[in-house]
């Protein structure tokens, strides 16, 4: 008897420490909170190429173009989500100085003087700056359009800027502004960031009438885009996409003989182009990260997301702020109980994460 009465109790300590163990207990009744690693919405970069130039993209990605020679232009973007896309425009042009210019213009052309309607059409640059560049964009491409440009452009109807830095390339010598902004779009409550620049140029002085009836004209303007909260993962990609851009030796021949396309121009362009790459990631790099902690809660908050941390690796997971709530507060139900709850105020926050909590 005292035998079996050994044996029972041997094995209620057995069971009794097997379900103490929250990693292996046979009987364990602890939840284990799934986390789904999370997946890389931009795949591998392809080349694409045509007579004209040869680009990387992201796969699966489409690439739209328009104008030739000095006024190339392309869009890339994920046809899943054309938020997230890469543009660059080689020459945007003419950008009237002012409202009387554009009146003169609008009289020349009434007198019949050949090209003079163009002008008068043209919108006007009230700002002379990259900033105003973008707030003009959409009244440029509305222009292009009713010239009979037929082209998918990128949309900055309603952006505000986070930040700006001045940038310069070989065509600093002549610019009146190259700098590179960061941008955060608003596109009915979606909020999408943009790292944007460009060279702008006073291309022609032309007094008439006591006024200047010249124009500005931007070159290499580029940049790419994503949604706000997924923008971190993928600036350095879609930079090295926009730098990859190069044109073939015989479109540049072909344009000198047909246009007077100066072949060190050509070129010149194309290594601005380039340069745009390391100008875009330097300024990712060196962002205000106070503000971007700012705007990532902002972003987080109107999302309903809360994030938790390893504290041993240091990965980042995020789930809705109930998900997180539940968690925090049951965290003893769980086999992993040792996340912590993402402070605002980190330095990690609005950094990349590494998967989202299964709902």
């Amino acid at each position: 008897m005292k035998n079996y009465r050994a044996i029972i109790l041997l094995i209620l300590l057995i069971l009794v420490g097997c379900s103490n163990n929250g990693a292996s207990g046979l009987f364990s009744s602890k939840k284990e909170l799934i986390i789904i690693p999370r997946e890389d919405t931009i795949k591998a970069l392809v080349t694409v190429e045509d007579e004209r130039f040869s680009m990387d993209i992201p796969e699966g990605w489409v690439i739209e173009t328009t104008g030739q020679y000095t006024t190339f232009g392309l869009r890339a973007y994920d046809p899943e989500n054309p938020y997230r896309s890469i543009f660059y425009y080689g020459k945007m042009s003419p950008f009237i100085k002012s409202e009387e210019a554009k009146e003169f213009w609008a009289w020349y052309a009434s007198t019949g003087y050949p090209n003079s309607q163009l002008y008068a059409d043209a919108p006007v640059l009230y700002d002379a700056s990259i900033e105003g560049l973008y707030y003009t964009f959409n009244v440029f491409t509305e222009f292009a359009k009713s010239y009979g440009i037929n082209h998918n452009f990128p949309d900055f109807s309603n952006f505000e800027v986070l930040e700006q830095y001045a940038a310069s390339t070989e065509m600093s010598a002549n610019a009146l502004d190259e700098s590179t902004l960061r941008l955060r779009i608003d596109d009915n409550g979606y909020p999408i960031d943009a790292l944007v620049t460009g060279t702008l140029v006073d291309a022609l002085y032309y007094p008439a009438n006591g006024i200047d009836v010249g124009f500005y004209t931007a070159y290499r303007v580029s940049g790419i885009m994503a949604p706000a909260d997924d923008f971190m993962h993928h600036e350095a990609r879609l930079a090295e996409s926009l730098a990859s851009f190069k044109y073939k030796d015989e479109y540049i021949e072909e344009g000198v003989r047909l246009i007077e396309w100066e072949t060190e121009q050509a070129k010149l362009l194309q290594r601005t182009l380039n340069a745009t790459s390391k100008i875009i990631n330097d300024t990712w790099a060196y962002r205000n990260k106070v503000n971007d902690r700012a705007n990532a809660n902002f972003i987080s908050y109107i999302r309903g997301k809360a994030y938790l941390q390893d504290p041993q690796s240091g990965n980042i997971y995020e789930g809705s702020q109930a998900e997180v709530n539940n968690y925090l507060e049951n965290k003893n139900d769980y086999k992993n109980p040792n996340l912590v709850p993402l402070d605002s105020n980190s330095e990690a926050y609005g950094q990349a994460i590494s998967g989202v909590l299964k709902p």
